[in-house]
């Protein structure tokens, strides 16, 4: 089983690993940087270059957007009500209210605090010191990868599949 971390806050725009994983495949570099600019910066970085010709499956890509909204969200649910909050709280909510608030803070759509999105199952589970994601392909056709992360705001991805 192999994890590697491969988006970090802390430094936005790396990708904290010692490979360079496709990172104009996930989104992370503008589309205007070409691939050889890409690859030069990697290798000028000191990274390993993997092969650029594996394609990352979009629903890995799309996962990995929905956990850096979840972090955010998670943000800027800590600075309004003291604490971080379940993936349904973080949500506009089923009761109508029209004003956020702890139970209905509308931080994500309904589709992402629904759980289930882009063929994976997305859990959150708050911890005595923050919080713990997981997203697992709901069918490993459309994903390869379980994606997990925390409070620190890194995503790693396991390769277990």
């Amino acid at each position: 089983m192999t994890r590697q971390a491969l988006f970090s806050e802390t430094s936005p725009g790396v990708i904290r690993s010692s490979t360079c994983i496709n990172a104009l495949d996930y989104g992370f570099v503008k589309p205007d940087v070409r691939r050889s600019q890409l690859l030069l910066t990697c290798v000028l970085a000191g990274c390993t270059v993997t092969s650029t010709s594996d394609q990352v499956p979009t629903f890995e890509t799309y996962v990995i957007r929905d956990l850096q909204t979840i972090h955010q969200a998670e943000e800027a649910y800590l600075s309004q009500f003291g604490r971080y909050g379940e993936l349904a709280e973080l949500g506009p909510g089923t009761s109508g209210a029209r004003t956020p608030n702890m139970h209905a803070a509308d931080l994500i759509p309904t589709t992402l605090a629904s759980g289930e999105i882009h063929a994976y199952r997305i859990t959150l589970t708050r911890t005595a010191s923050g919080y713990l994601i997981h997203a697992n392909p709901t069918d490993h056709k459309t994903g390869r990868h379980t994606f997990y992360s925390d409070q620190t705001n890194t995503i790693h991805r396991d390769e277990s599949f």
